[in-house]
């Protein structure tokens, strides 16, 4: 068990991702819970050894900017940050990230990298860049993880156990965090949460169950 909790730490929870945590927790307070026409993005950076460099922003279809985060709003190195954001199903937006000194988030001043989600999927991920990068994607009709059966239940599998959500709903099962994820989805990024949880925080390839 230590083994796979080390791996974990060691390849998606930064020493100092105590930080991001903190400002992830800031930023989805304003948040509400996704209605039926809308669902949850989640952009995550992990930060190189000059965060200041780093900005983002997030497009509707009409070019207008939904979310972004400027030059100089990230503060600390190989620190992972978190935003959220409701964005409108079916619809297609674009992501575009940037570096200020023109050489990307990897790999000469640090390991940093990003990932976008919706509802949990991953829609897209990158390090390697560099004065800037971008995708499109389109927001899928429903903001509910689909499980995925590719993992054999003996090596990844969520745990029947209960899982504190919060001090509101109080302790809840793996399929509630599952059928609630358009909203609970910042709960995988603490490593128990994850762990009791694999496949509905979709880190099967990062938690390495252990018998």
């Amino acid at each position: 068990v230590d083994d796979y909790v080390d791996d974990y730490v060691d390849d998606y929870v930064d020493d100092d991702f105590s930080n991001g945590v903190d400002d992830y927790v800031d930023d989805i307070v304003d948040v509400e819970p996704p209605s039926g026409n809308n669902a949850i993005v989640n952009v995550n950076v992990l930060t190189d050894d000059f965060p200041e460099e780093t900005s983002w922003k997030l497009f509707d279809s009409t070019g207008d900017i939904v979310k972004e985060i400027e030059e100089f709003t990230y503060t600390d190195a190989k620190t992972w940050y978190t935003s959220t954001t409701q964005v409108y199903i079916s619809e297609e937006y674009r992501f575009e990230i940037s570096d200020g000194y023109g050489d990307g988030i990897c790999c000469n001043h640090g390991d940093g990298e990003y990932e976008v989600r919706v509802g949990g999927a991953l829609v897209g991920s990158g390090s390697v860049f560099g004065e800037s990068e971008s995708f499109t994607f389109v927001v899928p009709d429903s903001n509910t993880v689909s499980r995925s059966s590719n993992n054999p239940p003996s090596l990844c599998e969520d745990s029947s156990n209960e899982i504190l959500i919060d001090a509101t709903v109080g302790e809840e099962t793996c399929d509630w965090l599952a059928e609630n994820f358009g909203y609970y989805s910042f709960l995988c990024q603490f490593l128990d949460i994850a762990v009791a949880c694999p496949v509905t925080c979709n880190a099967c390839d990062k938690v390495r169950m252990q018998k």
